[in-house]
């Protein structure tokens, strides 16, 4: 097997860990709740902690797989911070310090994400569309692997922190296998040397597309429960409903990797935005089938993130630092655009949902088409 292979094949590895560490918090909040004597609404707060984390990791950690050069020596201390985070999440019993730990969780995690996505794109370089979208579907393995750990934890055990230790002891072959290979050098793109001011245009206009898009990803995936529930559903359905949308997301990664082989980035985009817009007027136009409409979304949106790496690297030189542009847009949509809806839901009623989403794609739509003539 040939070096960027191998290296592939790390990269895979390390994001299941971190789809499973990104992941594990959710099923056991209230565990961790009891743990420091706190409520759930009171605990909710190591959420925020954690984007604040992963925000200022893709601001100021990204930057030092420029700096050190050595890609793998940041993926290895990155990993090694996220298992020590692990392993202290379930053993604290103050929920302040708790809070810290998250936010160190959250840094250390986007110092990995960063090294993902970069180091990825540095092996392959013109080649990694596939490779991209493959590497974004083991994370979704790493998110579905998560709660069954702690299902078996809280079953075993009746706690959480076995689940917290087994999650941290499988970051460490993953870690140790990243340090025995060297890193891929960072790619060059003389082409974009004499074309800075460009590349600062073309850089800021894809975080604007990764904050509307991973805000369209989110708005869906944190309010869909809601907006079936507002619709009169019941429990049950609005909670298929959800699951209608994230398990079409899935989908839509899984089938992204051997599309992308085949379908040049921007054409794909293209498409995945189409199919955005499709299923949101689906939702804003027939309320009574939701489901139909969050599924073409789903689909359509999980490629997005991936691709759009793709399509960047094929226009501009990725570093760590461009990178971390990219994550930092795509946490502070996670956190921005889920509370945007919240403040009109209950005024404005579930119509906030489908209204918001739809002009989010529309104005990712323009920015993309910009894009595709400033290469022009």
């Amino acid at each position: 097997m040939s070096l960027k292979y191998r290296q592939t094949f790390a990269y895979y590895a390390i994001f299941i860990v971190l789809g499973i560490n990104g992941a594990i918090l959710g099923p056991a909040l209230s565990t961790l709740a009891a743990h420091t004597g706190s409520t759930l609404s009171a605990i909710s707060i190591v959420f925020t902690a954690g984007s604040t984390g992963r925000f200022l990791g893709a601001l100021l950690g990204a930057r030092l797989y420029d700096r050190v050069r050595i890609g793998h020596r940041v993926m290895a201390f990155g990993l090694a911070a996220m298992a020590l985070g692990l392993i202290a999440a379930p053993l604290v019993g103050l929920l302040a310090v708790l809070v810290a730990v998250s936010a160190f969780q959250g840094f250390s995690e986007t110092l990995v994400d960063v090294g993902g996505n970069t180091l990825l794109v540095w092996a392959h370089g013109t080649g990694v569309a596939p490779f991209m979208n493959g590497l974004h579907f083991m994370f979704g393995v790493g998110t579905f692997i998560a709660p069954f750990i702690i299902a078996q934890s809280l079953g075993s055990s009746g706690d959480v922190s076995p689940g917290y230790f087994v999650a941290a002891a499988l970051v460490l072959p993953v870690l140790l296998l990243v340090l025995r290979l060297p890193s891929p050098a960072p790619e060059h793109h003389a082409s974009q040397n004499t074309a800075g001011s460009v590349s600062v245009g073309m850089t800021m206009l894809l975080a604007a597309v990764f904050f509307l898009m991973v805000g369209v990803e989110m708005g869906y995936g944190n309010w869909s429960f809601n907006y079936g529930t507002a619709h009169g559903m019941n429990t049950n359905d609005a909670a298929v409903l959800a699951s209608t949308f994230w398990g079409f997301f899935t989908l839509g990664r899984l089938i992204s990797i051997p599309i992308a082989t085949r379908v040049q980035p921007k054409t794909y985009l293209i498409l995945d935005m189409a199919g955005i817009l499709l299923g949101t007027l689906i939702v804003l136009m027939w309320p009574a089938l939701p489901w139909i409409g969050m599924g073409v979304v789903g689909l359509s949106v999980a490629s997005v993130f991936p691709t759009l790496m793709s399509f960047a690297e094929q226009r501009m030189t990725i570093t760590g630092k461009v990178t971390g542009i990219f994550l930092a847009a795509s946490n502070l949509s996670g956190m921005t655009m889920p509370w945007l809806i919240g403040q009109f839901f209950e005024s404005r009623g579930p119509i906030t949902l489908p209204v918001v989403m739809l002009a989010a794609s529309v104005m990712a739509l323009v920015a993309l088409m910009v894009l595709l003539r400033m290469n022009d």
